[in-house]
């Protein structure tokens, strides 16, 4: 007995979603042949199978025109796929993110899911004949960014939003975060609004990030420091804002103390200075919580080499956006198919055996059977 293949497999969590979102939106009217699904299974196509080019993903998806008949895909074209890049909305594609978003939040355990998120962004560089008519850009990139929301413990996606470059993280980061009392919001300085963390802090939740070397601040006491952690920590104190204003002349609505930290980094003669409105927690746990933000940029890492953010397939902003949020519903299937079959292996492993087998028929069991990697083999022994 025969069965769906994996490509339709990894579909599911999404397709009945993107649907009815094609269907609230009207997205498909007008169109004759080549649909809003048709374009969506097209790009997470070329997302998993790793096809940075027309040309590429033409050659690698028309060879299979039995199973493209079974899932309702007709040949593609080149000229086809760049027109419904440019000309479909882009709506049902930013909510089948959050949709799945939420899917991947429920499946968590409450085991698994911690109270530690991780708030950053990553530019998207676009440079070239075409991006040229509509990319803004700041002092370090021209194009876009994305900002993001991951839990820690799951690297699951929270939230999103893709801005153009000149937006600046801390405008888009504010609205970004859903304050939830008892969690603890990581982030760097280019996060710093003092009125935005007295907004966290009166949700009763905490956050640890980097001070600006221009913080100005009185000391009304230090805390000991156990003798185990001070290679580690330098200082332990608690701080008082001596500003009312900040820029612009905001009132500087932040007037409980907080501690500041003061963290050795090796390689390094300048400290680390960090502050955080947590008052209880040890000092050396506060300095963890914030070396934990580099699991966001690896994350952003894992994204852009292997996913397609890099090599565009069109040059309009429609359609730069509906290849990045295909990377972001590709990024999210794949982790649910990934929990889904219970493999012993890596995430990377997973995505690249996945890779070269989105077209095989899949059986039950290989919902069962464990995937393992396949031996090193060393040459000269």
């Amino acid at each position: 007995m025969t069965s769906i293949t994996r490509f339709t497999q990894i579909l599911k969590p999404c397709t009945a979603f993107f649907q009815q979102s094609v269907h609230k939106h009207n997205a498909n009217k007008y169109l004759k042949g080549f649909s809003c699904e048709n374009l969506l299974q097209v790009m997470l196509f070329a997302q998993w199978s790793k096809s940075g080019s027309y040309r590429i993903l033409e050659s690698k998806i028309n060879p299979h025109i039995k199973l493209l008949k079974r899932q309702n895909m007709p040949l593609i074209s080149r000229s086809t796929v760049s027109y419904a890049l440019q000309n479909r909305s882009t709506k049902p594609f930013e909510e089948t993110v959050n949709a799945l978003i939420e899917l991947c939040r429920n499946n968590l355990s409450q085991q698994e899911y911690k109270q530690l998120k991780l708030l950053d962004s990553t530019p998207i560089q676009l440079k070239g004949k075409g991006f040229d008519k509509w990319v803004k850009s700041n002092s370090r990139v021209t194009g876009m960014k994305l900002h993001t929301v991951i839990d820690n413990q799951t690297y699951c996606l929270e939230s999103y939003e893709l801005t153009l470059a000149n937006q600046t993280d801390v405008s888009i980061g504010k609205h970004l975060v859903d304050i939830q009392a008892g969690q603890t919001y990581v982030f760097d300085k280019g996060y710093c609004d003092y009125n935005w963390w007295w907004a966290i802090h009166q949700h009763q939740a905490f956050f640890v990030t980097r001070a600006k070397s221009n913080a100005s601040v009185k000391v009304i006491k230090s805390n000991e420091i156990e003798d185990i952690d001070k290679q580690v920590i330098l200082q332990d104190e608690v701080v008082q804002f001596v500003n009312h204003h900040q820029k612009k002349s905001r009132k500087n609505q932040y007037v409980e103390p907080l501690r500041r930290i003061m963290v050795a980094r090796e390689n390094h003669q300048d400290a680390l200075v960090l502050f955080t409105n947590n008052l209880n927690a040890k000092a050396i746990d506060i300095a963890t919580q914030y070396r934990s933000r580099w699991n966001i940029e690896l994350w952003f890492k894992w994204i852009k080499q292997h996913l397609e953010v890099k090599h565009f397939l069109g040059k309009s902003e429609n359609a730069v956006r509906i290849q990045l949020l295909c990377a972001l519903i590709a990024y999210l299937l794949l982790r649910l198919y990934y929990a889904k079959c219970q493999v012993s292996c890596s995430l990377h492993h997973f995505f690249v055996w996945l890779g070269s087998a989105l077209f095989e028929r899949a059986t039950k069991i290989d919902w069962k059977t464990r995937w393992h990697p396949p031996r090193r083999i060393y040459f000269g022994q």
